[in-house]
């Protein structure tokens, strides 16, 4: 890894160095280097989470169908069709942390949706993710857009670091709410004015996604925790 004060965390398991959310994101990032990763997160129609970006199929599994709607058995079975893709398989959030485990660090993003149940959405996650916070040399954070489910995995584990992924300014306040240990805020609100709203309420600030060298400079000379972004290696961060 380059030498940089910022934590680099690679977006969906780095989408530039390997495919997006699979196992061999992980093995590649861990080979790289890498100190962190971000993987993302949804449940299956019986409630197990699975490391995916999209309920759609359709966008990288080349497939009309919706996780939501398809059993962890049927999941299962699915394989990349073309590209970096082919014959690979979508894991689930288990198997992706016991590759992880002492060997990288890990942002887990849950996805929800509005409507849905965010307390038993944190409640499933977290009992994946609790087993591996034992003995680990490795920290696991859990990242979220919607304060209701980082509120919950609070309640559930008061000691479990959250990071709040915010787009808008409109809903940076909500952070006063739910008092998450880290904000993660997009580049298009990134400023000096959200950096001292961070800083007035002592927290560190994440952003994404970063993949051109001006905003990394920007990054740097406001002095950010840690950026998201797709292209590592380019940006000369691994």
């Amino acid at each position: 890894m380059k030498e940089d004060k910022i934590l680099v965390v690679p977006h969906r398991g780095g989408v530039s160095e390997a495919p997006e959310n699979t196992l061999e994101a992980i093995k590649i990032l861990i080979e790289k280097g890498a100190p962190f990763i971000e993987i993302d997160t949804r449940l299956s129609k019986d409630k197990v989470p699975f490391v995916i970006h999209d309920d759609s199929l359709s966008r990288v599994w080349e497939q009309e169908s919706l996780i939501s709607e398809m059993t962890a058995s049927e999941i299962q079975e699915i394989r990349g069709k073309s590209g970096a893709f082919k014959g690979l398989k979508i894991p689930t959030l288990k198997e992706a942390l016991e590759l992880a485990h002492n060997k990288i660090g890990v942002m887990v993003e849950v996805k929800s949706d509005e409507g849905l149940d965010h307390g038993f959405i944190a409640k499933q996650v977290m009992e994946v993710v609790t087993p591996f916070l034992k003995d680990s040399s490795t920290p696991i954070y859990i990242g979220c857009f919607y304060p209701q489910v980082l509120a919950h995995v609070k309640r559930l584990m008061p000691e479990m670091k959250t990071v709040y992924i915010v787009l808008d300014k409109v809903h940076l306040i909500y952070s006063d709410l739910i008092l998450p240990d880290f904000l993660a805020v997009n580049t298009c609100i990134f400023s000096e004015e959200t950096m001292e709203f961070a800083r007035s309420r002592g927290l560190p600030v994440w952003v994404w996604v970063v993949n051109e060298k001006s905003e990394l400079e920007k990054c740097r000379e406001l002095k950010v925790a840690g950026v998201f972004t797709d292209q590592p290696v380019a940006l000369g961060l691994l």
